[in-house]
């Protein structure tokens, strides 16, 4: 990402049962020296104590294990929550359970390749009948004027407003697998760059886990590719699957 000061930020609004804030990307307009500038010191400094992870994990408190793809690295929640927010600037979200990030990723890189969110969302149980009959064009809609309105506030707080401008997969429901796909081209106003932001949620008895993978458009074959190695991978621990 070549444009975007704040990079891999973009995390649109879910589709109605999974709705949750809008995240935000920041551009480099009218102090860029100052702006680069403060980013970078913050990002070095987290340079120095970041904890990397590979291999197996286990979330307790949400019954939830997962692998870590080969040539990635995990990176802890609060560390997580740190780069989203205070480096990249996005929207304080205390579901966040940590970032897999590739085994290049450096915090003060601007030009950082795609990364996956890991959250769990405690909703409750959701029906998987309310995923089979999706009107696509109406949720498309529904995503943009959620979007807009979410823009008023980003414009407020000083970050560039979202356009979300189609799907780039329409929201599919895996019946075996109890998931649900779907990823939108998001336009970043004032940068010529296009973004695409990959969802997915995996049902389970108390709630949801939620993927996210933001790039941009030239790097959805490399996220494509990678995803269904993380889902194959995650799953509920018995007594918390969709299925119990």
């Amino acid at each position: 990402m070549t444009k975007i000061l704040l990079a891999g930020s973009a995390l649109i609004a879910s589709l109605s049962a999974y709705a949750e804030p809008i995240d935000s990307v920041q551009l480099a307009s009218s102090e860029p020296s100052q702006i680069q500038a403060t980013f970078k010191k913050q990002a070095d400094s987290l340079n120095q104590v970041l904890k990397f992870h590979s291999g197996k994990l286990r979330f307790s408190d949400q019954s939830i294990r997962m692998k870590v793809p080969d040539g990635h690295y995990f990176i802890e929640p609060d560390q997580a929550r740190y780069i989203l927010e205070n480096i990249w600037g996005n929207i304080p979200d205390d579901e966040v359970l940590g970032m897999i990030v590739r085994s290049d990723f450096i915090p003060s890189n601007i030009n950082n390749d795609y990364s996956f969110v890991i959250s769990y969302a405690p909703i409750g149980y959701v029906s998987s009948d309310k995923q089979k009959e999706i009107d696509h064009l109406e949720v498309l809609n529904n995503i943009r004027e959620q979007l807009q309105e979410a823009n008023e506030k980003r414009l407020e707080l000083g970050f560039n407003s979202l356009q979300v401008e189609n799907w780039v997969m329409v929201p599919y429901f895996d019946e075996y697998k109890k998931a649900l796909y779907w990823a939108t081209e998001v336009n970043v106003n004032g940068s010529d760059e296009s973004l695409v932001n990959y969802n997915l949620r995996l049902l389970g008895k108390n709630g949801v886990l939620k993927i996210n993978a933001v790039g941009t458009m030239d790097q959805l074959p490399a996220i494509k590719k990678v995803l269904p190695f993380i889902l194959s991978q995650s799953e509920f621990l018995e007594g918390f699957r969709y299925s119990d």
